[in-house]
Formats: C-alpha cells, structure tokens, sequence
C-alpha cells in the first residue's frame, strides 16, 4: 500500500525537485525534503486508517523526491574532472539514465525475491488454524527469522556483487581515465582545427 501512494507523488514532484536543487541551494533542499520525510513517516504512526496513511505515505513521497536529485546533484558538483565516473561529457546524461533506470528495474525484484526466499528457502508458514497460543507463538518466531534472514540474503548477494564489480572498476579505471582524457583532448583539438 505504501509504494501506491508513494511512488506516483514522488514521481510527479521530480520535475519540480530537479528545478530547486538546479535553481536554489541545494542544502536548503535537502533539509527541506528530510524534514517532510522524516515528517510524514512520524505521521504514519498515529494514522489510524487508510487516508490518513496514504497521505502521510504521499507527503513521504514528496520528502524523497526532494532530497534525491538535491543529493545527487551535490555529490556531482563536489567532485572534480580528475575523479570523475569516465564518461565522456556528451554521453553522460544518458549513461545516468541507464544507470537509474537500471536500479529501478532491478530493484522491482527486491520485494518478489524476499518472498519467495522467506517461504522456499528459510521456512516461513502461516500460522495453522485452531493452534494454541503457545504454537501461534512459536510459528511467528519461526516466521519472524525467516523475515529477517531473507531480506538480509536479498541484500547482501547484490552488495557482494556490487564490491566485486567494483574492484574490476577500481583495477580499470586509471586505464579508461587516461583513454577517456585522449578522447577529450583528441574531440577539443579536432573542433578547434
């Protein structure tokens, strides 16, 4: 329920959260999304029915969508050519694109993936019918470590993945900085002739 309200608020603010975090200072962004985060996700707790949550669960949205490009545009702006991702400057707004839709493709797997680690691999079962109070108990502790361990599985396979990719990265970058700097040098000396 929380990703039907979330995710289509957030996604209609980005265009306007893109436009503060370019055209305004990027902390205030910041602080401004993280206080209706942190807000909204306050509010969540005294909801007591559905509107209520889907409202706090849509200005949550709003906090996020604030907070993100702002944070992202930071980091961007706070590195210099010499560190920076290789790409050259003409195709980078597309590899960027690549690289978040990429994420959320791939994230769209998360919450399928734990559900089907919880019940295939770890055990989780629903609770009998007509159990005692002490078997409920006992099957929700059960079902509890499953919970736990599965989202701890769907998580630590991508990020072992993730530093194995990265040290190739790490192994290959002065290379493709230098190559990428030629390139550079080569396109500016080429346009200037």
């Amino acid at each position: 329920m929380k990703a039907e309200a979330l995710t289509p608020v957030q996604s209609a603010c980005y265009p306007f959260a893109e436009y503060l975090a370019v055209r305004h200072n990027r902390a205030h962004g910041i602080a401004l999304g993280a206080f209706l985060w942190a807000t909204a996700t306050f509010l969540v707790a005294f909801s007591s029915t559905f509107t209520e949550v889907a409202m706090s669960r849509a200005l949550n949205g709003i906090g996020l969508a604030l907070v993100t490009p702002a944070i992202q545009s930071l980091v961007a702006d706070s590195t210099d050519d010499n560190n920076r991702e290789i790409v050259p400057e003409r195709s980078r707004t597309n590899v960027y694109a690549l690289d978040r839709s990429s994420e959320s493709i791939l994230s769209s797997f998360a919450p399928p993936g734990v559900g089907i680690l919880a019940h295939r691999v770890y055990g989780y079962k629903p609770v009998p019918q007509g159990s005692s109070a002490a078997e409920e108990i006992a099957t929700d502790r059960g079902n509890a470590l499953s919970l736990a361990k599965a989202p701890y599985t769907a998580i630590g396979i991508p990020m072992a993945l993730c530093c194995v990719i990265y040290s190739f990265l790490y192994c290959t970058y002065p290379r493709d900085r230098e190559r990428a700097r030629m390139e550079g040098f080569t396109s500016k000396y080429h346009t200037c002739t």
